[in-house]
């Protein structure tokens, strides 16, 4: 057994003696071979600045020849730590991008969203709000491990030791211009400016270009960090477990003296460009930031738009709109699908047609949707309609992946031509409603009316190449403005209108003239379109828009309708999991809650942009005790599966019948049975 070394005596003077290499190297090795936690714990006490115990230096075995003497420097104050940067400002409403998406990719911003989808506390969000606000893309790289590839702008890697950053911080030369050269290039600061062009390539100059560059141009000074020198009889032993210095700023400049060298710097990264202009990347910005922004997914059967040959010397184009027509078709035995490609639209940011084609139905017809698309079985069966294959071709051809492709509610257009794209635009998204009910959002023709002044009529089907235009036009309306449009009223009400909607099929071609004693005192000349149900293809359904002389005739036959009478149940759906809405169906509730009364619908609202079920639903009774009844009942089991019930809690709907009531109908007037089946029609304001 090797005879322990002797006592080490520590020189009073901080810092005359450090380790050697051989020194450096059994101190290495002990870590290395350290078998428990306390073996390290004293290593690191020791490190920390503690006194050097002779029970550690026999440990490690620490002779004389494993010190070196060094000369006697005066220790530099530590450097001014800068002044704690001042908090950012709240973003405005509308809004503005935060200061981190000016770094981030694409893939970024979706490990972004990752990250704020898969958070298990507040705190978590609460953090990566704030680097998200602040720009902090330290603790985001550190959260979200994002890589290079992940950060839109060149950000340089941070040096690689403490040494690079305290010799910069305290050498007081001119590099400090060379690290003001790697900020980074912030397209989200502000809004863009009033005069700035949406589809220039360089941002609009200022008025006076020497004097001052543009807001959305500034840079933020980065600041190393300051870093106190070790203290205590170790500093020269915690330089060497932090790799080869005494861990001073002083050793550090000793040791380039020394040798006489300069660490030479790492290149400069070229940086990185955005696609668009900047009023652009902002308006994609809040598509994807919005709540109801749902990115699409790519599926084995997913096409996309893949870069051009290097032969390919065409110009794509930077933002296109996408409109199209949808039908329903199927059958038994393929499927049915109420969302079956029929038109294609595409125009550029000229409003210039790129692309307009039918598209032949692969499935048979059964509801062309005549009175909303414009188009009829002829025209899609006819010579001009091209096969889907043909039509997706031709579409890719117009399309790079960083082509912007504006829409208006994109996800079923996106569903519709299986199109897997990531720089979208959502018009629908780009504009709030003023309103206290979640999840909605502006007719098409309200927003043109309102922002563009262009009045659209109302009864006119929807042309799809007409659409694009105007979704196009809307797109370059909001990328011209200095802030975000702020939120807007709903279409007013005509005052005189009531719409009756879900009227029974087999109230057949009598169906307008009992629409008509719904309601006494309306116009009896009405017509009633008819649409096939998307959740049963074998239930048509109509609608009819009754007219009143006044505003008091019209509220005075609302109020005289009966009502059914709804009650609320609600359950929470578990994070990350599929919505329950997803398995339960209106049918297990009728079901469950008709052993308490006559149960005339129920129904499970869904987000009118996303589909997506909510987590409530409404049972509406056709006389009110029964529904007061099964209100006090603590709860009511609904079977999603055999061996699965899901206990409901139900209460009395406090709220609605001001602006819409549903009303019990019999399915077949002419009927005299007692207990005749009922139907429902929706009666609402217009």
């Amino acid at each position: 057994q090797a005879a322990p070394a002797p006592a080490l005596a520590v020189p009073a003077a901080v810092g005359t003696r450090r380790l050697s290499k051989s020194g450096k190297d059994k101190l290495k090795r002990f870590v290395a071979k350290a078998r428990s936690l306390e073996e390290l714990a004293e290593v690191e006490a020791a490190l920390d600045g503690g006194p050097l115990s002779e029970r550690l230096a026999a440990r490690l075995q620490l002779g004389e020849a494993d010190f070196e003497e060094r000369a006697v420097a005066a220790v530099p104050a530590a450097p001014a730590v800068p002044a704690a940067p001042v908090a950012p400002e709240p973003l405005p409403a509308g809004g503005d991008a935060p200061l981190a998406a000016m770094a981030l990719t694409a893939s970024g911003l979706e490990k972004v969203r990752r990250g704020i989808e898969s958070a298990t506390s507040e705190s978590v969000l609460a953090v990566l709000d704030q680097a998200l606000l602040s720009g902090d893309i330290a603790t985001l790289r550190a959260m979200l491990k994002l890589q290079p590839e992940d950060l839109q702008l060149g950000l340089e890697e941070e040096s690689d030791d403490e040494e690079d950053a305290l010799t910069e911080a305290s050498s007081g030369t001119d590099e400090g211009s060379e690290t003001d050269a790697e900020d980074e290039y912030d397209p989200f600061a502000t809004e863009p400016a009033d005069d700035y062009d949406p589809f220039a390539t360089e941002p609009a100059p200022s008025a006076d270009a020497s004097a001052a560059e543009p807001a959305w141009t500034t840079k933020r000074p980065r600041t190393a960090r300051a870093v106190a020198p070790a203290e205590g009889a170790l500093g020269a032993l915690q330089g060497a477990y932090d790799g080869g210095s005494s861990g001073s700023e002083s050793g550090s400049e000793e040791s380039g003296a020394a040798t006489g060298s300069k660490k030479r710097r790492k290149p400069e990264p070229e940086k990185k460009t955005l696609a668009w202009p900047v009023a652009w990347a902002w308006l994609m910005s809040r598509t994807t930031r919005h709540a109801d922004f749902r990115a699409p997914q790519l599926a084995n059967d997913s096409m996309y738009a893949e870069a051009p040959e290097a032969d390919d010397d065409r110009e794509g184009a930077m933002a296109v709109a996408l409109a199209t027509s949808l039908v329903y078709a199927g059958e038994s035995s393929s499927g049915y699908d109420p969302k079956h490609l029929a038109r294609i639209a595409l125009v550029d940011n000229h409003g210039e047609v790129l692309l307009d084609l039918l598209v032949k139905p692969r499935l048979p017809l059964l509801d062309c949707r005549t009175h909303l698309t414009g188009l009829t079985r002829e025209m899609l069966e006819g010579p001009r309609a091209v096969d889907l294959g043909e039509a997706c071709k031709r579409l890719l051809h117009l399309l790079r992946p960083e082509t912007l492709l504006v829409g208006y509610r994109l996800n079923s257009d996106l569903e519709a031509l299986k199109l897997f794209h990531r720089p979208l635009i959502d018009v629908a998204l780009l504009f709030e409603v003023e309103s206290r009910k979640q999840h909605q959002h502006h007719p098409l023709r309200w927003m043109a009316e309102q922002l563009l002044h262009e009045v659209v009529d109302e009864e006119k089907p929807h042309d799809a190449l007409e659409t694009a235009r105007l979704i196009m036009r809307l797109a370059k309306h909001e990328a011209a403005k200095p802030a975000a449009t702020t939120a807007f009223a709903p279409r007013p009400e005509s005052g005189k209108e009531l719409q009756v909607r879900h009227i029974p099929r087999e109230w057949g071609d009598k169906a307008a003239a009992y629409v008509s004693c719904l309601s006494p005192g309306a116009s009896q000349s009405l017509t009633v379109k008819w649409l096939l149900n998307e959740t049963d293809p074998t239930d048509w359904r109509g609608e009819a828009t009754l007219t009143f002389p006044s505003s008091r005739l019209r509220d005075d036959a609302f109020a005289a309708a009966t009502a059914l009478t709804d009650v609320h149940v609600a359950w929470q759906d578990a994070p990350g999991a599929p919505p329950l809405g997803a398995f339960l169906t209106e049918q297990s509730l009728i079901e469950a809650f008709s052993s308490f009364g006559m149960v005339v619908a129920a129904r499970i609202p869904r987000k009118p942009l996303t589909r997506e079920p909510q987590s409530f639903a409404f049972v509406s009774y056709l006389a009110k005790e029964d529904a007061q009844r099964v209100a006090s009942k603590p709860e009511v089991e609904v079977e999603i599966t055999p061996t699965w019930k899901l206990p409901l809690r139900p209460r009395l709907a406090k709220f609605g019948h001001t602006t819409d009531k549903r009303l019990p109908v019999r399915a077949d007037p002419t009927s005299k049975e007692e207990f005749a089946p009922y139907d429902w029609v929706h009666l609402c304001k217009r």
